[in-house]
């Protein structure tokens, strides 16, 4: 058969969920993949030294990954995790039972006989977590709040370390000492995670690029018309929005942050939800980055040829998808992910037996390779994108089996070679340009997951009051505090906030995500001396849902005048 390039790019990200102006976190998922995930993703690749991959670190990410290695950060889970259980209140005892099974139970919960008894005994009293604490021995609580953070660290680290292999086989009675040790490990842990990166990245194994700082959809900050360009019956936010200069401070910010983490330039950029438009296309060449990631979705409509997707002739399908293209004039080239491969990985492959998915996983590719005999003589460049921490909590041992079952096969392939993006795209320039680029992310090929929804846009009209208050009166800040007033509109401008408003996504946090998001609005009033807008003070979605009369306006305009009243 003839050879092929395999590209995987793994996306590392959480939001920033720092509070404004601490060290406290509203939310622990920085740490708690950064002990489970982001260290063994290349520690697993090292040992496959025939295999490249990239690496998407996004600079709020690495942010918040540093402070925690310093010992500066806390979050609410830690804090009961340290606090000795005779000083545990009614409240902290209601807090651990209902945040201390946030994990994939069947993974993560089950294989441990006595995390399942402790979930058992929670369960028996339903929803009345105050009523189940009172059922709760000193001892108990020891137990659930080590084997939380236990079971959070890859079970690879845990294997290979004596002390958590110690622990993890003891199983129950553990002492305020024991626990304190697997949060040391954490700490030890986290620490290890960005030199491993830097390592992987120095011996050419990964190579690893960015994402606007603060994760932010661009398109959107660019010019928000772009979500009826992109699908012309989407509703609008009230406000429109045009902020070029803020994505150019979010590309440039990225590229000083990944310099300060890495001493050099990234070439390739993964843009927030892998979304795009033309209009961003200056800017992104401007910034420094060569290269670009998205979905084949964007493709296909910046082809005016959807119906390829579902071609009945696999080598037509690869035939577009399968190469890089150049972005118009602007010297950006760019490279789409195969959504189906992608989404195996995110979504599907964890089913069932792990190793056999993995084997299932490496014909897919060699029936795609087969295929591309058809085809006429190309470098032809499989690129498989996607999420590298959230699925994984969904497969055996972590994602051990599948990795390595997949890892094994595809290095003893010689005819498929793993490539890092950019030593591809060094070889092998793209010949293809792209005449039109359809404004999209990689979720349905438009923005409907962070607009349209009643509550994401009252959220971007909240957002866009707020920033056309600090454009009109940022000159009465210092200089310290304009920095600060554009540092927490920039963050409010991150895609998470707006994922989990309205329909679409839930979670057991999404009241944090509305209040997170709020805060950091609320910061920008506070630092210009002016009463926060009662908008801003109670949940987004009762509002959107309260009667008319009782929802407040949202132009500047009008905020300003109902301000003027407090």
């Amino acid at each position: 058969m003839r050879n092929i390039y395999l590209a995987f790019i793994w996306h590392m990200h959480q939001p920033l969920y720092r509070r404004p102006g601490s060290h406290d976190y509203m939310m622990p998922w920085v740490r708690l993949h950064a002990v489970k995930d982001y260290l063994d993703m290349v520690d697993i690749l090292s040992h496959y030294p025939r295999l490249k991959q990239t690496f998407n670190l996004v600079p709020s990410l690495l942010e918040q990954i540093e402070d925690y290695a310093s010992g500066q950060a806390s979050d609410a889970y830690l804090r009961l995790s340290q606090k000795p259980v005779e000083d545990l209140s009614p409240a902290d005892k209601t807090d651990i039972l209902s945040t201390f099974f946030d994990l994939n139970w069947e993974q993560m919960v089950q294989p441990f006989a006595r995390y399942r008894e402790l979930a058992a005994l929670r369960s028996h009293y339903g929803p009345d977590y105050a009523q189940a604490a009172q059922q709760f021995s000193p001892q108990d609580w020891l137990d659930l709040t080590t084997w939380f953070n236990l079971a959070w660290i890859d079970p690879h680290l845990r294997e290979r370390e004596p002390e958590l292999h110690a622990l993890e086989i003891k199983g129950r009675n553990f002492s305020a000492t024991d626990r304190s040790t697997v949060l040391k490990h954490h700490q030890r842990i986290v620490q290890e995670v960005i030199p491993a990166y830097r390592r992987l990245q120095a011996s050419g194994q990964i190579e690893l690029t960015t994402t606007p700082y603060y994760h932010p959809i661009l398109p959107l900050l660019s010019d928000t018309q772009n979500i009826q360009r992109s699908r012309r019956e989407s509703a609008m936010p009230r406000q429109q929005m045009q902020a070029p200069e803020d994505a150019r401070w979010q590309l440039n910010q990225a590229q000083q942050a990944f310099q300060q983490h890495f001493g050099m330039q990234p070439q390739g950029l993964w843009p927030s939800e892998q979304a795009l438009s033309a209009d961003l296309l200056p800017l992104i060449a401007e910034a420094g980055f060569s290269w670009v990631a998205s979905s084949e979705g964007i493709l296909w409509h910046s082809l005016n040829t959807w119906s390829r997707r579902n071609s009945q002739h696999v080598h037509e399908h690869a035939l577009w998808l399968y190469r890089p293209y150049q972005l118009g004039h602007s010297g950006v080239q760019i490279v789409f992910r195969d959504i189906y491969l992608s989404d195996l990985i995110g979504f599907q492959c964890w089913k069932g037996d792990n190793e056999h998915n993995a084997e299932l996983f490496y014909q897919q590719i060699k029936q795609i390779q087969r295929s591309l005999d058809q085809a006429p003589e190309f470098p032809y460049l499989i690129t498989i994108a996607l999420d590298g921490e959230n699925c994984w909590e969904y497969y055996q041992k972590d994602g051990h089996l599948f990795l390595n079952a997949l890892y094994q096969r595809l290095s003893a392939d010689q005819s498929i070679e793993s490539v890092t993006v950019s030593e591809y795209l060094e070889r092998f320039p793209a010949q293809d340009t792209l005449q039109q680029l359809h404004p999209g992310s990689w979720i349905n090929s438009d923005f409907s997951t962070w607009s349209g929804d009643p509550t994401k846009n009252y959220a971007w009209d909240l957002l866009i009051a707020a920033r056309e208050m600090l454009v009109q009166q940022e000159a009465q800040l210092s200089e310290s505090e304009r920095r600060q007033a554009w540092e927490l509109l920039y963050t409010a401008e991150g895609s998470d906030w707006f994922w989990w408003f309205g329909e679409g996504h839930s979670s057991a946090h999404d009241h944090l995500f509305d209040a997170a998001f709020r805060t950091y609005l609320q910061g920008i009033y506070t630092l210009l001396q002016h009463p926060v807008p009662e908008a801003l003070l109670s949940p987004l979605e009762n509002q959107v849902h309260s009667p008319a009369p009782e929802r407040q306006q949202l132009s500047a305009g009008t905020m300003q005048a109902s301000q003027e009243g407090y």
